[in-house]
């Protein structure tokens, strides 16, 4: 520690630049949650692993609705392990993307899906009869209703 303390106050260190995601949780029109994450965004069950059901879409510019059964596990730069684990690949950090990952698909047609990370991908709830939670770089958890929208983006672009 000593070390690199010593190589950061004599200004001997590259900065690493990362996208983050900005995310915000829109209930009845109206945005109840808006916060950035370095790594990832999860939308999952919360005590049993059973299947929930969510609206996808992709926009701005092509607008691609898709109906998913499962969980979504939406990252940037920092979560490659959990999304290795969940069949994602391996995104180059340099590349201006995020990789929205599904957990468990219900459907073998359900694979990750690498988007510009100029789009905006909103995930609403279709399930309503269980918990279902939004969980921010593991750290930030918000409890979902059915007809939520998450929304999420590359920090610093409009979501």
């Amino acid at each position: 520690m000593e070390q690199i303390l010593g190589e950061m106050l004599d200004r001997r260190y590259a900065l690493d630049r990362r996208s983050g995601l900005e995310v915000s949780v829109v209930r009845g029109g109206k945005t109840v949650m808006r916060q950035v994450t370095l790594n990832d965004a999860v939308i999952n069950k919360s005590a049993l692993a059973r299947i929930i059901e969510i609206g996808l879409s992709i926009g701005p510019r092509s607008r691609h609705d898709l109906q998913v059964r499962t969980s979504h596990h939406l990252h940037s730069a920092g979560s490659t392990a959990y999304s290795l684990s969940a069949g994602g690949p391996i995104i180059h950090p340099g590349l201006k993307a995020f990789l929205i990952t599904p957990i468990c698909p219900h459907t073998l047609s359900m694979r990750p899906l690498v988007v510009p990370d100029d789009s905006i991908a909103e995930i609403t709830l279709r399930t309503g009869d269980s918990e279902v939670y939004l969980t921010l770089d593991g750290q930030i958890g918000r409890p979902l209703q059915m007809k939520d929208r998450a929304r999420c983006a590359a920090a610093g672009s409009r979501s």
